[in-house]
């Protein structure tokens, strides 16, 4: 095994017909970064999304993650939204 992945196609809000995908993990093996199976697992779930109707994908991914959003970004993705949290 190189990775897994896992995600969800849900509707927009209870009641909707439009979806969205949310990818809620996304790993693969370090040994074998730079090897294409990320680009190539990333494309299956854009693809089964689509095929399931989603309209959009999120994943979140951590600001100081610099390579993560540079993969990411590399397939299409773009930053949507700032998260705050304060630990209490």
């Amino acid at each position: 095994m190189v990775g897994f992945v896992d995600f969800k196609v849900i509707p927009v809000h209870q009641g909707s017909e439009q979806k969205f995908a949310r990818i809620f993990d996304f790993f693969i093996r370090p040994s074998v970064h730079r090897c294409g199976y990320g680009t190539q697992l990333a494309r299956k779930v854009i693809s089964s999304a689509k095929e399931q109707g989603a309209i959009n994908i999120e994943i979140s991914v951590l600001p100081d993650n610099k390579a993560a959003l540079a993969f990411w970004q590399s397939l299409g993705f773009s930053l949507h939204l700032y998260a705050l949290q304060m630990t209490v």
